[in-house]
């Protein structure tokens, strides 16, 4: 996650096909990613009650920029340009995703182990308040439709069967 916040985390295209610029977080959201990054050691060491916390909060947090960061480049630019999820975007969600489930299996309970996925409905009320509508993703999908949803179809395939029969 620490290195996820450093690096760039929206490229800015004019377009789908022009080659873009890499921008990444303002200083100070840049200095609080160190912190949730750092907030995981913090918890086991001084509240261990709430280890389980960062990682969904680091998750939900990662979501947020992606859609505030993409919709401050956007701003001032041609209605065909695109903010696609850089490098630190991938490289923070990575690190709160294996946060949570270490999360998951530090649970003691069953039912805390439940309280590792308390990002799912915040990142789902994100996807639907339209908070990351300036997403690239998003924007091919309201523009291609059909053939975004079988893309994404397809891409589910591969995946799901890179899962199945692991080489």
């Amino acid at each position: 996650m620490l290195a996820g916040a450093l690096l760039p985390w929206v490229l800015l295209r004019p377009n789908r096909l022009a080659p873009g610029e890499y921008l990444r977080l303002p200083p100070a959201l840049a200095g609080t990613g160190v912190l949730l990054a750092a907030l995981p050691l913090l918890t086991a060491r001084f509240l261990p009650r709430l280890t389980w916390l960062p990682a969904p909060l680091a998750v939900v947090v990662g979501f947020w920029w992606l859609g505030s960061q993409a919709q401050a480049a956007l701003v001032h630019q041609p209605p065909f340009a695109r903010a696609s999820a850089a490098s630190g975007v991938w490289l923070f969600l990575l690190g709160a995703g294996i946060g949570v489930y270490g999360a998951g299996l530090l649970a003691r309970s069953r039912a805390g182990r439940w309280l590792a996925w308390a990002w799912l409905p915040p990142v789902a009320a994100l996807f639907v308040s339209g908070h990351l509508n300036a997403w690239s993703v998003l924007v091919e999908g309201r523009n291609e439709g059909p053939r975004w949803v079988q893309e994404l179809g397809q891409h589910l395939r591969l995946v799901g069967g890179g899962w199945a029969w692991p080489s």
